[in-house]
């Protein structure tokens, strides 16, 4: 072996040396993106929000949340199923996108299976608000009281979520009742505020800063019991007189279905590190949601368990997205 072989072989076991700190480099090492399929303003923007800030400190790296809502949460469900499954586009999701949906139509279902859960965050329930002009302290008499047409309008956070559910299970037990989904929690409180509207079934989060400032009366919540939060508010069993109803919906974060178990732990430990926070727990708990912080197994678990209860419930009350 010469000199300029030696050169050569030394200069290319340089260049090697120079690109493995990159190649092992730590995940993360730029900025995530995060994706939201509904409008700002609702309980999955505020809670991701609160929970990406907190997690990009612990990090290191910006996470970004943009909004892309529309198509019932399809475009940001797609959006992620078809990115890079390297851990820099992620999901900021609720119940409806990913276990309400896909019950109803089998394309939303065959885009919910290309991505994987991260960590569920949180759990809130549903609220029936009202515009204060709308009186009576009996929900049904003020159902018919604020009917028009026939019906009472009802806004939703969009076609297809927990509260969509929850209003076509109630119109097929006999209620006049129209469901007006938005692209977002956000809009409709917007709507309900400015009495173009006299009701909206929302998430908890949502609907709390418009109680406090006095735009919305909480009418029921969809506990199976009172909140310690709202005690002088029937749940939606007691004022309907239905036992066993309840409506509720969760906060989360999911992945590319191949995105690598490393990185998707990472995201969970990151997570889960951020909900032990005292003021994030405390915001996220001010919003009426209940902290959950459960990893990737146990999400996992409850997503399967929730969409074979809304697959079964859609097929046996015959329930459609129209």
């Amino acid at each position: 072996m010469n000199r300029r072989t030696i050169i050569k072989g030394m200069g290319a076991s340089a260049c090697i040396l120079s690109f493995a700190p990159r190649a092992a480099s730590a995940y993360p090492d730029r900025p995530i993106r995060v994706i939201l399929g509904l409008a700002p303003g609702g309980g999955v923007d505020r809670i991701s929000r609160l929970v990406t800030e907190q997690m990009s400190v612990i990090l290191g790296r910006p996470m970004i949340v943009e909004n892309r809502p529309g198509a019932l949460g399809a475009i940001a469900v797609d959006m992620v199923g078809s990115a890079a499954p390297d851990g820099y586009t992620l999901l900021a999701c609720g119940a409806g996108e990913i276990v309400v949906t896909p019950a109803f139509d089998a394309a939303a279902l065959e885009k919910s299976r290309r991505l994987r859960p991260v960590v569920l965050f949180a759990e809130s329930p549903n609220l029936l608000i009202a515009h204060p002009s709308v009186k009576d302290d009996d929900l049904r008499r003020m159902l018919k009281g604020a009917q028009t047409d026939g019906s009472t309008s009802i806004g939703v956070s969009g076609t297809g979520g927990t509260q969509f559910l929850t209003l076509a299970v109630l119109k097929s037990a006999g209620l006049d009742i129209t469901s007006v989904p938005y692209k977002g929690a956000g809009p409709a409180l917007t709507d309900l505020l400015g009495g173009h509207i006299p009701f909206a079934l929302l998430g908890a989060p949502a609907c709390y800063p418009a109680i406090r400032s006095g735009g919305a009366k909480p009418v029921a919540i969809g506990l199976s019991h009172r909140s310690s939060i709202l005690p002088d508010v029937p749940t939606l069993a007691e004022a309907l007189q239905m036992p066993g109803l309840d409506s509720s919906t969760w906060h989360g974060m999911m992945a590319p279905a191949k995105t690598p178990d490393a990185v998707v732990n990472a995201l969970a430990n990151a997570a889960l590190r951020a909900l032990k926070d005292s003021v994030l727990r405390s915001h996220i708990t001010d919003l009426g949601a209940e902290l959950r912080a459960s990893p990737p197994e146990e999400f996992s678990v409850l997503i399967e368990t929730q969409l074979t209860r809304n697959t079964d419930t859609v097929k046996r009350l015959k329930l459609s997205l129209t």
